[in-house]
């Protein structure tokens, strides 16, 4: 397994996490660069469960290793979250979010490097940066993504974002991502020209859209173990 597009298309195939019934629906709208996946979506729709469960999946049955930066590592303590984030109530939030994704970037260059096949999941990595720093984030990603996209052992980067700011900077950058939208079908171009614009109700209701969600796929797993 070459590379993130073929992992995805095989998995799409065969794995019931990309069927067609399963509560969170995914499409991969714009195929272009096979070692670099934006995955947009709303919030609660599901970016997060899909990232990481693929991470868990390539590791079963590919042996490829690899890291997801996220919210869910950042928040369960423990020493694995203090390794990756540090001490965060002694820094901003913008500065812890940064140096994970340096570290990730870097621990998955050196394991590449050792020929370790790497899949690194960056999930929000915008993260308490403002606008400036959030088109500086983009701009750094694909200044090392151009370094390593080559390098046989690396797989590829999945980047989970509401930041198009960053994405378009990485599109500046001269990279054309791969795009894979999340319970909708849009293209980058259709998302960022996307009206968004929800009530205080559909906001106060945003946590118990992602209850509900967890539960249909709850139910839909236990439902196929019978």
């Amino acid at each position: 397994m070459k590379t993130l597009k073929e992992l995805l298309e095989k998995s799409m195939q065969e794995v019931v996490m990309f069927d067609e019934d399963f509560p969170i629906q995914t499409k991969i709208t714009e195929d272009k660069s096979p070692k670099m996946f934006a995955i947009i979506g709303d919030n609660a729709s599901g970016k997060s469960f899909v990232t990481s469960n693929f991470l868990g999946m390539a590791n079963r049955l590919y042996n490829i290793k690899g890291y997801h930066i996220g919210m869910k590592n950042r928040t369960a303590g423990g020493m694995e979250s203090v390794f990756i984030y540090g001490e965060e109530g002694v820094q901003s939030t913008g500065a812890t979010t940064l140096n994970a994704v340096i570290g990730g970037l870097k621990n998955i260059k050196n394991h590449i490097l050792k020929d370790q096949k790497m899949l690194l999941i960056l999930d929000e990595p915008t993260i308490g940066l403002s606008l400036g720093y959030e088109k500086a984030m983009g701009k750094y990603i694909a200044e090392v993504f151009n370094e390593i996209k080559d390098l046989e052992c690396f797989i590829g980067v999945m980047i989970v974002s509401h930041s198009k700011i960053m994405f378009e900077e990485i599109q500046n950058s001269g990279i054309e991502f791969s795009v894979m939208a999340v319970d909708h079908d849009l293209t980058f171009k259709q998302w960022c020209e996307k009206e968004e614009d929800y009530s205080i109700e559909e906001l106060l209701l945003l946590s118990e859209k992602g209850l509900s969600k967890y539960k249909e796929v709850d139910d839909y797993i236990k439902n196929l173990k019978k």
